[in-house]
């Protein structure tokens, strides 16, 4: 590949890791001769191999690299060599050990130390030889495990690869390197002819009409140029009834939002329409919303809290709504008679006629009785009721107890005055 670097690294809805771009590999293929003579570099700086910044023939073993470069960042958060300019990382990539991953991020373990310094090994013989290794033996550090190194017999690896050549002029080749100062991907190749690059560009566009021919001349194409197999027309459900309508939109593979609609016009339950509107062309799975009428004479409660009764009851009245049932409810903060909340609450959907129960307030708060309770604890309790509270000491006794309490437990006016006696001895 050449270039494995996050940019190229996809992940699917089900999890697949797909590599992609494989643009300097094949340009590599296509041309290979030429690379081999000017030993042209190709790749992005940050997670090139070594070999590469050197200008060497490169083999599977620096895609390796460079996924060792992307672990060491999945680990610590930062590329593990860096610089101002592209050159500079280059030459670390040559020279420079990288730092151990736990020195950045003291999570990681040390088997996974190991596993990224050996992928990041200089020489390519002595890094990971094949992706089912390194994959093993990451496996391997992630449960816990001490990776088991494997060293290739030097005949096979010579086979495989060819001879090491550690031994050329590494430091030499960085003068071929021709990089912008965006560490983005490196080519210092030599341009194609004139002829090719023409002869490519009216390919491309060959190919782009033909595509778009295509495309135009697919059947059930909506404007946006999508086909069927991705989009689909909204069906027509409007006058019928939801449970109808829904299953229609459902058969077209669509989810349904329902939302309720006062109308003069189309009778409670059939639907009033759709957004998107019918024969709208959307993607499939796409949520629809459907307005279902709620009928004639619909209305919403009204904000009655906060209301004396005789006022709210009035404001339910003016909205053709029920007076309902007036609950007496205990309150420390809403006074007495006034309106402490509805049923159904205010804003709600109704229709005309329906009944509005409120609650109310009676005025009272339920005072409990302290006696033998802690002094701060019977304080606390009883402020928090919004009673005036009066605290006596009484000195012929210790231990901070309660002893006396002028108000009697049970139903009190609010905001009534109570004197506790306590204990301080």
């Amino acid at each position: 590949h050449r270039d494995v670097k996050p940019g190229n690294i996809m992940i699917t809805q089900n999890g697949q890791v797909k590599v992609m771009d494989f643009g300097i590999a094949r340009a590599v293929s296509d041309n290979s001769a030429t690379v081999a003579e000017t030993g042209a570099v190709l790749g992005t700086v940050r997670y090139f191999s070594p070999e590469q910044a050197r200008g060497e023939t490169v083999d599977a073993r620096t895609d390796l690299y460079s996924t060792g470069v992307i672990l060491f960042e999945l680990l610590t958060g930062r590329a593990p060599f860096r610089g101002e300019r592209a050159a500079a990382v280059a030459y670390q990539h040559i020279s420079e050990p990288p730092a151990t991953p736990s020195t950045i991020n003291p999570r990681v373990s040390p088997y996974l130390d190991s596993v990224v310094l050996h992928a990041l090994n200089k020489n390519k013989f002595d890094r990971y030889q094949s992706a089912a290794e390194f994959r093993n033996d990451v496996e391997a550090a992630g449960a816990g495990q001490v990776p088991q190194r494997r060293t290739p017999a030097e005949e096979f690896s010579s086979s495989l690869f060819g001879a090491d050549p550690s031994a050329a002029a590494p430091d030499a080749q960085l003068r071929r390197l021709v990089v912008n100062d965006d560490e983005r991907t490196v080519r210092t190749q030599a341009r194609p002819p004139v002829a090719w690059i023409w002869a490519g560009v009216v390919l491309m566009m060959t190919i782009l009409f033909t595509v778009v021919i295509w495309v135009i001349s697919l059947p059930g194409q909506s404007e946006t140029g999508i086909g069927n197999s991705m989009s689909v027309a909204v069906p027509d459900v409007v006058g019928s009834t939801f449970e109808i309508g829904s299953v229609n939109l459902g058969k077209a593979d669509l989810k349904v939002v329902r939302v309720g609609q006062a109308s003069d016009t189309v009778p409670e339950g059939q639907i009033i329409g759709t957004d998107p509107s019918a024969r709208i062309k959307v993607p499939v799975k796409q949520a629809v919303t459907v307005f279902v009428s709620l009928g004639k004479g619909t209305t919403t409660v009204p904000q009655v809290d906060q209301q004396t009764e005789a006022a709210a009851q009035g404001m339910l009245k003016d909205r053709k709504l029920a007076v309902g049932v007036s609950t007496l409810e205990y309150s420390s903060t809403v006074a007495i008679n006034i309106v402490i909340s509805s049923d159904p609450a205010a804003g709600a959907a109704v229709r005309e006629g329906d009944t509005v129960n409120l609650v109310v307030s009676n005025g009272l708060v339920q005072v409990p009785s302290e006696i033998g309770q802690p002094y701060n604890t019977a304080i606390t309790a009883l402020s928090a009721l919004l009673l005036q509270v009066d605290a006596r000491p009484d000195a012929g006794c210790a231990g901070g107890l309660v002893t006396a309490q002028s108000l009697a437990p049970g139903d009190q006016p609010q905001k009534s005055s109570i004197t506790i006696t306590y204990c301080s001895k």
